[in-house]
């Protein structure tokens, strides 16, 4: 007899259930008020368990809140373990929270040489307060997923071409949920764009559109097809007027507004965007250390004797190894070099703009802006501001002239600067007053152009 597995969407405060068995849908609970902390979980969660009759199931379930975040992450080619413990320590170091975070990991195209991921990291406390609240209410927490791994199932549904890149648009309440993937149903890029004060199409608008622009800038490809996850989200975000070639259609999806409660119950412990993949119950780990303890063991044993028979077969490799990583290193260090060399030239522009002691922050962000900055773009002034919503600041500079070079170069800088390490929060530029009003003119010297821009580091 099939056993029934729950389906949980918790997004934004708002949590429904869908009892799945058998491949059929057996019943379906939506909480009557928000659920906004892991505290009022444990409560939510027997209730949905007694009204879907699934008691005692396992839970697999899908969520979303401003603590989940989504980057592009490369790193140089190596073993599967290798790949995992460099990944785990970037991800510590780059998490926006003081606390451990708990992430996923899922393979994207990238150029040659290097892999890419796109990575999916949250706090564990949210991790460990929905495995308790499922504890408490009877249930088995087997599975918790971000909103991507439940609609990329739906890229390959798509009437496009295996190799053609689309935008499915999804809303969830006080976000808007992007995914930008391959009819074939390879994912490239997700986010989540906060709504706090409820759908506005025009935001969503602007936001679809930088996240096409960068899409193409890191996988050179166009999207030139922009489809809304269901009926909710056409009455959500209306007619979006987006930029030039890219149409706009609706993907009817059935038992609306549960299908990603549904859609999510499909998905096995096993998916690679499972949040729980990275953490094993106590007893599962000591089991598993004594497997791999024993297996080790063979391995090693029979290594021995191979090393021995073929030492110097291995030993050629090796140096054939270690020549190919020093001219890489080599690169590196070339890379580095120059890099340093501008960011020395920054700083003493920082310095001799403001000859005070600058707080950490104005180096680091110094240093973020030398790697980002076109070559053809120099920075003239630049001021940072401690406030409660962060640290405002204000960039001045000089830019090629002539309007469509000057707006090219702008977009770059702000497109890097919103989707880049510190996720900027961008509050004015020069390039949206002449969007806003095309016959404002700048001020330019020679062959370049002033602008400014000004934004919050949260």
């Amino acid at each position: 007899m099939a056993r029934t597995v729950l389906g949980i969407s918790w997004l934004n405060g708002d949590l429904k259930a869908v009892a799945f068995r058998g491949g059929q849908v057996m019943a379906s609970w939506s909480s009557p008020v928000p659920v906004k902390s892991v505290e009022d979980l444990a409560s939510a969660l027997q209730q949905a368990a007694r009204e879907t009759g699934a008691c005692g199931s396992k839970v697999i379930a899908v969520l979303d809140s401003r603590d989940v975040t989504h980057y592009l992450q490369e790193t140089p080619p190596g073993k599967r373990g290798a790949i995992l413990r460099l990944l785990e320590r970037l991800v510590a170091k780059k998490k926006s929270f003081s606390e451990e975070p708990v992430w996923s990991h899922r393979p994207v195209p990238a150029g040659r040489n290097q892999y890419r991921f796109l990575l999916t990291v949250m706090p564990r406390s949210t991790l460990d307060g929905l495995n308790h609240g499922c504890c408490e209410a009877g249930l088995t927490l087997t599975g918790v997923f971000a909103p991507d791994s439940v609609l990329h199932r739906h890229l390959p549904d798509l009437p496009v071409r295996p190799n053609e890149s689309v935008l499915l648009v999804a809303d969830l309440g006080e976000s808007v949920y992007l995914l930008a993937g391959r009819g074939d149903g390879q994912i490239l890029f997700s986010r989540s764009v906060p709504m706090m004060q409820g759908p506005d199409p025009t935001r969503a608008v602007q936001e679809i559109n930088r996240t096409l622009l960068f899409v193409q800038q890191q996988f050179g490809v166009v999207v030139s097809q922009c489809w809304l996850y269901g009926e909710t989200a056409r009455r959500a975000l209306g007619e979006l007027n987006l930029r030039e070639g890219v149409t706009v259609q609706t993907r009817t999806m059935a038992d609306e507004p549960f299908s990603l409660a549904r859609d999510v119950a499909l998905l096995s412990k096993g998916n690679p965007g499972n949040l729980l993949s990275r953490i094993r119950p106590p007893q599962e780990g000591l089991s598993r250390r004594m497997k791999i303890g024993a297996v080790v063991s063979l391995i090693s044993a029979v290594a021995l004797i191979a090393a021995i028979e073929s030492t110097a077969r291995v030993q050629a490799r090796e140096r054939s190894r270690l020549a190919a990583e020093g001219q890489r290193l080599a690169a590196r260090q070339d890379q580095a070099l120059a890099r340093e060399r501008k960011q020395a030239g920054m700083l003493a522009f920082l310095r001799a703009s403001d000859p005070a002691e600058n707080p950490p922050l104005a180096e680091i962000f110094l240093r973020y802006l030398s790697a980002i900055a076109p070559t053809n773009l120099t920075f003239t002034s630049a001021s940072l501001q401690h406030g409660d919503q962060g640290w405002t600041f204000r960039l001045e500079g000089q830019a090629p002239i002539g309007v469509s070079a000057f707006l090219q170069t702008l977009e770059v800088v702000e497109t890097n600067l919103t989707f880049g390490l510190l996720q900027v929060r961008l509050t004015d530029s020069t390039r949206r007053r002449l969007l806003d009003s095309p016959s404002l003119g700048n001020a330019s010297t020679g062959s370049h152009r002033s602008f400014f821009v000004e934004g919050v580091i949260p």
